[in-house]
């Protein structure tokens, strides 16, 4: 029998720092969204893919850069979860990903039966006429970047500051609404989010580090993307 984990090292950040982080992640696109189209230069009622990853990266990338930032600065890269873990914990996100992939899929099945059609945004225009170029920064930024992000932001930075003040508990289940939220654009894909996020949280919760959760968003996202080439 394996020895039980120890307890979470302390964070020296809180609820305060995980709004901050959230807003800027929300904030920013929003931001350049009425920015750009003022000018003329996107159209945010139907965006293409290149005008989607123009307004998702930079926001999303200053909000990492701003939870690495509290890291570094507190010296507390293991309250943020930039540590290893045991191999077994990496072996359950492994699992975990067509698992879910196949309860993605039955959602969404169910959904249409229902008449619920559509698909978030950023699938969409992934179907759309776009340059090979516009195609693989995409898919670069949802199976690598995005993950990476998110994961820093949302199991990094927000549950372990919400935690300081909630507990373990509530600051997964926050935490998750957060992450579900930030998708609804497409309003019957937040309950299979929040699924998501939920697992995610508590494979950061109990193996202590990132790398889980990052591993099962990556594997998720690149399954989901190619099984909506074989569907094209």
């Amino acid at each position: 029998m394996s020895p039980p984990l120890a307890p979470p090292p302390p964070t020296p950040w809180g609820p305060r720092e995980a709004l901050i982080g959230l807003l800027i992640l929300l904030l920013v696109p929003t931001g350049l969204g009425l920015l750009l189209s003022g000018a003329g230069w996107i159209t945010v009622e139907d965006p293409g893919l290149a005008a989607l990853l123009v307004l998702a990266v930079p926001g999303s990338l200053l909000a990492a850069g701003y939870a690495l930032l509290l890291s570094g600065e507190h010296r507390a890269t293991a309250a943020m979860g930039l540590v290893g873990c045991e191999p077994r914990y990496l072996a359950y996100a492994a699992l975990l990903a067509p698992a879910f992939l196949l309860f993605s899929v039955l959602w969404g099945l169910a959904m249409q039966s229902l008449g619920q059609e559509g698909e978030q945004s950023f699938v969409e225009a992934l179907r759309g006429p776009e340059s090979a170029a516009v195609l693989a920064a995409a898919l670069l930024w949802g199976v690598v970047g995005a993950p990476v992000v998110e994961e820093l932001v949302f199991r990094g930075l927000i549950l372990s500051g919400l935690a300081q003040r909630l507990g373990p508990g509530l600051a997964l289940v926050f935490s998750s609404l957060a992450f579900a939220w930030l998708h609804f654009e497409y309003p019957p894909a937040v309950p299979v989010l929040f699924v998501l996020a939920m697992i995610l949280g508590l494979l950061r919760q109990r193996s202590g580090s990132l790398l889980p959760p990052l591993l099962l968003h990556a594997l998720n996202n690149g399954l989901a993307f190619g099984l909506m080439a074989l569907e094209g």
